[in-house]
């Protein structure tokens, strides 16, 4: 019905969704879900493995465009109606505790278009993509993947830096300044 202001193209979201491979299998989370083009991708990408949809943003403007957006999907049959849709207004630091399909070590793949700092204004780059990188760590399973568009590279720190390790790095040209790159972080076994 729509696409975000700060919105990735579909077909990124959808490149980006087959880099998952099988992590794609039960609950997928994007923490900053704009108009729900990655979840409604990664739904698309693995019909019969997508379980649960969770999605997390800040703007209510963006939450509203993406419940409709999985409505959209839905009445055109691109998403299964056992596909359940979870859609909140929330910092996803906060929706981690908050919301009961982001268990800790219960989520299968964590999509993400996160603010480059440009369109959506950031305090502390760095330090969300850091809190990014940690709550991801926290709530995937074992052999669960993080893929995400990270423009200036930031590495996972502390915990997260033991958790994650990186699978590829793709470079892809964002219309920024500089390129940035698709990141596909896979979740070491938990013990």
């Amino acid at each position: 019905t729509g696409q975000h202001y700060a919105g990735v193209h579909p077909p990124l979201a959808a490149a980006m969704a087959g880099l998952a491979g099988d992590a794609a299998e039960g609950v997928v989370w994007d923490p900053f879900c704009g108009s729900g083009t990655m979840l409604i991708e990664a739904a698309i990408a693995r019909p019969a493995a997508v379980r649960t949809l969770v999605g997390t943003d800040v703007a209510p403007a963006a939450v509203s465009l993406a419940t409709a957006n999985v409505a959209e999907a839905r009445r055109r049959k691109l998403l299964a109606d056992r596909v359940g849709a979870v859609l909140r207004e929330v910092d996803f630091r906060e929706g981690v505790e908050r919301i009961p399909e982001l268990a800790l070590g219960g989520v299968s793949l964590v999509v993400s278009n996160p603010p480059f700092g440009q369109r959506v204004k950031v305090r502390d780059l760095r330090a969300l993509y850091t809190d990014l990188f940690a709550a991801s760590a926290a709530v995937l399973r074992g052999g669960g993947r993080l893929v995400l568009i990270n423009p200036r590279r930031v590495a996972p720190e502390g915990l997260a830096a033991e958790a994650l390790s990186l699978e590829s790095r793709r470079t892809v040209e964002l219309g920024l300044r500089r390129a940035g790159s698709v990141e596909v972080w896979r979740r070491r076994d938990r013990a």
